[in-house]
């Protein structure tokens, strides 16, 4: 594999820090069919460490994995300022699809928690605008809505290694923010991303829930609800695994075989679906074996003209030889 490291200026101060992973060049071949490009989208509190092990999952099966953890700031003290700065984050995420020569490429989201959805949400629609070819989205241990008590789990959740002095830092900073944004701005776009992604019409490429019932963080219920409200949209395919026992944001760690299963099932699913090609949902007898997931509306292709599955594996022999570096 090659590895770069990223960090690109979006303005005077802030920054874009990514890590982007390469397949390395094996076996030259003549199909025109591209390498997925996987982003990951980190939980609040992760480390690109944590992310490391998910994007592990797809680098081994020969795809691109971009992997981007939004500040903490961004996701718990969301303000018209920090609207705007996800907003511009997203555009520039889109960006280094083309500053890798990736534009062409089928793209899966793979996002973690509130913290990964929220930034989902924006970059979701930022390729819709550009017309990047998105082939489906994984969510793991969410999304649910930013309530009060939500966000205060969520708070402890990831502040919680760094002790009660951080956690309590981040519940003032929440609360003077947001009472006073309360009475000057719209709630629509900060606090009801939740509702904004339960209602949406446009949104519907192939979805993957993974969550756990054991989850102290985001409830199970409104997961379910979510489910419900893609499968009603007409979403392509709809899926959701109950882990049951396993910790938020902990599912790869303790059902490590059944998670990759999962996750690896769905991409090859999902791009069936992009190629124009149909699956068979009911018997799911794919090379990946899945277990507990829930049938789907009826699969519908969504784009065409694109290379076809089988083509696509073997155009994986081709990889992208490139050298580490750093972008500062």
């Amino acid at each position: 594999m090659s590895a770069r490291s990223g960090r690109r200026l979006l303005d005077d101060q802030d920054e874009l820090e990514y890590n982007i992973t390469f397949p390395t060049c094996t076996v030259m071949d003549d199909s025109d069919a591209k390498e997925p490009v996987v982003y990951l989208l980190g939980w609040a509190g992760a480390s690109d460490k944590h992310l490391a092990k998910y994007s592990a999952i797809y680098e081994q099966e020969g795809y691109v994995t971009l992997r981007y953890i939004a500040p903490e700031d961004v996701i718990f003290l969301l303000s018209k300022d920090t609207i705007n700065t996800a907003k511009d984050t997203s555009n520039k995420l889109v960006q280094l699809l083309d500053d890798y020569d990736l534009r062409e490429n089928p793209v899966l989201i793979h996002c973690f928690s509130n913290g990964g959805a929220v930034v989902y949400k924006w970059l979701a629609e930022a390729f819709l605008e550009q017309n990047v070819n998105i082939v489906g989205v994984i969510i793991d241990s969410g999304p649910a809505k930013l309530t009060f008590l939500n966000l205060l789990m969520a708070i402890y959740f990831s502040q919680r290694p760094k002790g009660m002095t951080r956690i309590l830092h981040y519940i003032y900073r929440f609360l003077a923010t947001n009472l006073t944004d309360y009475l000057t701005f719209s709630m629509d776009e900060r606090l009801y991303f939740y509702e904004q992604l339960l209602s949406s019409k446009t949104f519907l490429w192939p979805h993957l829930y993974l969550y756990s019932t054991n989850d102290g963080v985001m409830p199970k219920a409104e997961i379910l609800e979510m489910v419900e409200s893609r499968k009603a949209a007409g979403c392509s395919i709809v899926r959701c695994h109950d882990f049951v026992t396993s910790p938020h944001v902990s599912h790869l760690k303790f059902h490590k075989e059944d998670y990759i299963n999962l996750c690896l099932q769905f991409l090859e699913d999902s791009l069936k679906i992009f190629d124009g090609e149909d699956i068979d949902e009911i018997t799911g007898t794919n090379r990946h074996q899945t277990s507990s997931v829930d049938p789907p509306t009826k699969s519908r292709p969504y784009s065409e003209g694109s290379p076809s599955t089988s083509q696509r594996k073997s155009s994986l022999r081709l990889r992208r030889t490139s050298q580490s570096d750093s972008k500062l």
